[in-house]
């Protein structure tokens, strides 16, 4: 009688550890999961170069593009927030817009 339960106990310590073991390793392949998902959420696409944004070179962009230090995807970004609230209006007035709210925005 003192035979079978330590074997029940033996056989219940081990199944104990197959799950402590079987656990560890889904906790290690969520781990890995999660950071391959961090890295391509932070880079979803190669950053686009000045030349493959569709603007116009005016006056009112080159300021545009001063106000926001040379970032190109900003002022594109500004510009294309007008475009989307004013679909009617022409791009250069979509710039000159986002060029006033920016203006506005920095004198307070």
């Amino acid at each position: 009688m003192g035979i079978i339960i330590l074997l029940l106990w033996l056989s219940l310590m081990l199944f104990a550890l197959y799950l402590a073991f079987m656990i560890m390793q889904a906790s290690k392949k969520t781990q890995s999961r999660n950071q391959a998902n961090r890295r391509k959420s932070v880079y979803k696409s190669p950053p686009k170069s000045p030349s493959q944004y569709n603007v116009p070179r005016t006056r009112h962009w080159r300021e545009l593009l001063t106000l926001v230090h040379g970032d190109v995807a900003t002022a594109q970004r500004l510009v294309e927030s007008e475009q989307r609230r004013n679909p009617s209006r022409s791009i250069d007035w979509c710039v000159e817009k986002a060029l006033w709210q920016l203006q506005r925005d920095r004198r307070y």
